[in-house]
């Protein structure tokens, strides 16, 4: 199980950015392809519902 959560760890690393400040901790997308990626799978599901 170790293997699997740092692969899990890793993969989230790459994809959001981790920033602190103070006891606050800020997540953002690291990237626009990732962005892109969602709103594609987003515009295609919207798309089948309808």
């Amino acid at each position: 199980m170790r293997i699997v959560r740092v692969a899990t760890k890793d993969l989230i690393a790459s994809i959001l950015l981790r920033r602190q400040e103070g006891l606050i901790v800020y997540y953002s997308i690291a990237d626009n392809a990732t962005v892109e990626m969602c709103q594609t799978v987003c515009v295609k599901i919207a798309a089948d519902i309808h």
